[in-house]
């Protein structure tokens, strides 16, 4: 009986040191940017895994900030928007709580979580896309692991959740192996929210475009998409607390590539695009960059400035979309970029737009044909 007591005992001390090693090295090398220690170069500088769950960590990111600023979209404003810009820190902390391929109402809830944390809430700026208008079948559900943490003020069992598990320690194991052999990182989200991407080496620029506007839009998103009316209430839900509660809030409409807007033309959307414009509108002004505009016609070349592909605009282009917003520095902004559009003017600035598609057209037949060999492709 002796002999068996000892062996539980030592058993069991033996898995509870094993478990606080564990929680100690995860803490430590914090892949995901959720317990704040010391970043050290050739150790953990550099996160990898910091991209994965974004949408838990963010969350988590949120109840340790309590920012007075955040940035709500998809992996547009994701990659593109800055939060340590001018206009952004102004009411600190900042932090950009887009979602990857997130819908309005993911957006609105997120939105939510952030005031339930800070109910001093000062800016709020959004970029929207008509992807995340789509009709879908759960819409206004999330995940069991978001609905845990969403509008919550406690992080720790979460927190607990991570440290304690052997598949942060790999990603712990993955990030100082990194570290140590100063390995090029395609993607790794920052402490202040923003995703850096680059492109796969093995692809040129044009081929990355080609990837990603198949795989991604006309083969998925833009396929079989459907205008929600319900993804309005969201965003109407959002401006409204913003008006109750006095909060600065800023819509914007991302700037893709003109290969976007091509895209939506041949999947025979270009109606549903504009209707959506209408119906924003209707809500709260937005701030339009997309179109046909010196920004979002960049020729595709390996040496592009302004985009990844035909998504994903640069932070270059993110600040220009900020300094046009607030007003800051306006003359780095080209006088074609950005258009405040209201129920007002929304009609001329939608024939403006189709006017403007057309001269670009006229010069650009390659790209045309291009994005529509690229739907046909299989």
């Amino acid at each position: 009986m002796k002999t068996y007591r000892q062996f539980v005992l030592l058993f069991l001390g033996l898995v509870i040191s094993y478990s606080l090693t564990i929680a100690a090295v995860n803490a430590f090398v914090d892949p995901y940017n959720v317990t704040a220690s010391p970043a050290l170069q050739r150790v953990n500088l550099l996160k990898p895994r910091s991209s994965i769950n974004t949408r838990l960590f963010k969350a988590i990111h949120v109840i340790l900030m309590k920012p007075k600023t955040i940035i709500l979209g998809n992996s547009r404003a994701d990659i593109g928007i800055d939060p340590s810009h001018p206009k952004l820190v102004a009411a600190s902390p900042s932090y950009n709580l887009s979602i990857p391929a997130g819908d309005m109402y993911e957006m609105m809830r997120y939105f939510q979580h952030a005031i339930a944390n800070q109910p001093n809430l000062k800016q709020v700026v959004i970029g929207i896309d008509l992807v995340a208008f789509d009709q879908k079948d759960n819409f206004g559900k999330l995940d069991a692991q978001q609905e845990e943490i969403l509008e919550k003020t406690d992080y720790k069992p979460q927190l607990l959740g991570l440290l304690f598990s052997t598949d942060t320690l790999s990603s712990s194991l993955s990030t100082v192996l990194s570290n140590l052999r100063e390995e090029p990182i395609r993607e790794i989200s920052l402490r202040d929210g923003r995703l850096i991407r680059t492109n796969p080496p093995y692809l040129t620029t044009k081929q990355a475009f080609r990837q990603h506007l198949k795989m991604a839009y006309l083969n998925t998103a833009y396929r079989n998409y459907r205008l929600s009316l319900q993804q309005l209430d969201p965003l109407r839900t959002i401006a409204e607390t913003c008006r109750q509660k006095g909060i600065n809030l800023k819509v914007f409409i991302s700037p893709a590539h003109v290969t976007q807007w091509e895209a939506v033309r041949v999947k025979n959307l270009w109606t549903a695009f504009e209707t959506w414009k209408r119906d924003v509108v209707k809500i709260i002004p937005v701030w339009d960059f997309s179109g046909y505009n010196s920004i979002t016609s960049e020729p595709i070349t390996d040496d592009m400035q302004n985009y990844l592909e035909s998504s994903h605009y640069l932070k270059e282009i993110g600040n220009l979309v900020l300094n046009r917003m607030f007003d800051y520095q306006i003359d780095k902004v080209p006088p074609d970029f950005g258009v405040l559009v209201t129920s007002d003017n929304i009609e001329t600035h939608l024939a403006s737009i189709r006017t403007q598609r057309e001269a670009w057209a006229a010069q650009n037949p390659d790209i045309i044909r291009l994005v529509q060999d690229w739907n046909l492709e299989q």
